[in-house]
């Protein structure tokens, strides 16, 4: 599964599966707020290195979204 959002957008309280990935190269202001990468908690902290097995969850790194 791929997102690639062209408009800024606010995911709450959202779970993605395993080996989804989000493409922020086209946008700037993508909030996420208590949402899940599975079952882990997506954080500042965490959200650069979720899922680097076969997919990584941020492609094209973070680009400015925001984790709350």
């Amino acid at each position: 599964a791929f997102c690639r959002p062209y408009n800024a957008t606010v995911f709450e309280n959202c779970v993605f599966e395993e080996g989804y990935e989000f493409d922020t190269s086209n946008v700037e202001g993508l909030v996420f707020i208590g949402c899940y990468y599975g079952e882990t908690l997506i954080t500042a902290e965490n959200a650069a290195t979720l899922g680097l097995g076969d997919a990584t969850f941020f492609y094209n790194g973070l680009n400015g979204a925001v984790i709350k």
